[in-house]
């Protein structure tokens, strides 16, 4: 099997039980996971060792194992005064003539949980297993005192078709099935009826790790699903959003979705082609009950809704987009690019356009947008009317009148 077969095409491609393919040092966007095992991590020190030498400000000391290989490294101005960090790449136990690296605060998932980092790259490793060793040059994020995050990990060279899962592994870490566009590891890989199941720690073949699967079949459970719906990324009800929550991604085949029984929060992913664009519509926090004969719900047509809030300097309007299952959180794209954008057109009570505005993202939804319109429009009111961007999906409009002193609306 050659070097760049992937996971999800060798076991399309053949209905061989198992199959292996090859894994090649690979930096991600975004690290798997933390790390820290006997093969890879850092540790603090109480005091510099014996013959080494730093700048006057070192305030702490450390090393990182990368397998066979141990970088001392100190810090310095964690005070808040221009943070650095110090490795010795050379081996020499002199961190003054090493380059400093500056800190940088990084924002964490949830506000208030950043932490200060210090980006590493090009650090080498060499890993031994048995008779075996792989030499790895590493890009690491260290955060004080010692809190090891690992860029680096061993992953086929290519992905197939549209998708983005593979495995993905750590040396002293359990191999493991990861999303490489979003970050996130996966819990399990569903194609078709079967899961994806990696068979034990990887083997060594000419001085690389192979990697073996296989699919497991059974306690699985078919919902129906739009014709275009390519895959579900779904958590079990009930468990707080975040990276680390368990995820399984079902791919699906012949207008059904496979997953074990019990209500999921499914992110839809549906993706059609059309004027040589591929077109992909993101649905995010779609509840489905998973049982027999459960049925996922179409997404189209998609609506726009408008909402309306006087400030006293005039209206604050601001456009919402939902699925046919009335879900906010909708995101739509033509190749990579955002897409679907509305325009919303002020018109009043005798129909004459007043205002056309093209709207911005912010997040997921239109920027909220203020007008400045007269208190007294011919006709006594105003309509506002929220025109469809350019979408591949079918969307229809909205329109919603306003008196100048009305309630406040909306959130």
């Amino acid at each position: 099997m050659r070097a760049s077969v992937f996971l999800i095409a060798v076991i399309l491609a053949a209905p061989v039980r198992g199959e292996e393919v090859v894994l090649f040092p690979r930096d991600l966007a975004h690290f798997p996971r933390l790390v820290n095992t006997d093969a890879l991590h850092a540790e603090a020190l109480p005091e510099p060792p014996e013959g080494a030498t730093a700048p006057e400000r070192a305030a702490s000391w450390g090393r990182i194992h990368l397998g066979d290989q141990a970088h001392l490294f100190c810090f310095s101005g964690l005070d808040g005064t221009e943070p650095r960090l110090r490795v010795d790449r050379d081996g020499d136990g002199d961190l003054v003539d090493e380059e400093p690296v500056p800190g940088r605060h990084v924002a964490g998932h949830m506000p208030g949980m950043g932490h200060l980092g210090f980006e590493l790259k090009g650090l080498p490793g060499r890993f031994s297993f048995g008779k075996n060793s792989v030499a790895v040059t590493c890009r690491l994020r260290l955060t004080p005192p010692d809190v090891l995050r690992c860029y680096t990990v061993f992953a086929p060279r290519a992905a197939p078709f549209d998708l983005a899962y593979g495995p993905c592994w750590l040396p002293g870490t359990e191999p493991a099935l990861y999303n490489f566009d979003a970050g996130i590891v996966l819990d399990d890989l569903i194609l078709g009826a079967g899961r994806v199941k990696i068979d034990g720690p990887p083997r060594f073949e000419n001085g690389r790790p192979v990697m073996a699967y296989r699919m497991q079949e059974g306690g699985l459970t078919a919902v129906r699903a739009p014709g275009d719906l390519m895959l579900v990324s779904a958590v079990k009800a009930g468990y707080a959003r975040g990276p680390f929550v368990p995820r399984t991604v079902s791919v699906a085949e012949g207008g059904r979705v496979r997953l074990p029984e019990g209500r999921w929060r499914m992110t839809l992913d549906v993706r059609r082609r059309e004027g040589g664009l591929r077109h992909r519509c993101v649905v995010l926090g779609r509840e489905v009950a998973v049982k027999a004969e459960a049925t996922i719900g179409p997404v189209e047509p998609l609506s726009l809704e408008i909402r309306l809030k006087e400030t006293g300097e005039g209206p604050e309007a601001w456009v919402l987009l939902k699925d046919a299952a009335g879900n906010y959180d909708v995101r739509l794209f033509s190749g990579a690019e955002r897409t679907g954008l509305p325009t919303l057109v002020v018109k009043d009570g005798t129909g004459n356009v007043v205002e056309r505005r093209a709207l911005r993202w912010a997040g997921p939804h239109p920027r909220r947008e203020r007008f400045a319109l007269p208190p007294d429009p011919a006709g006594g009111s105003y309509v506002f009317e929220a025109v469809p961007g350019k979408t591949a999906f079918r969307t229809e409009p909205a329109s919603k009148a306003w008196t100048p002193g009305a309630e406040e609306e909306g959130r």
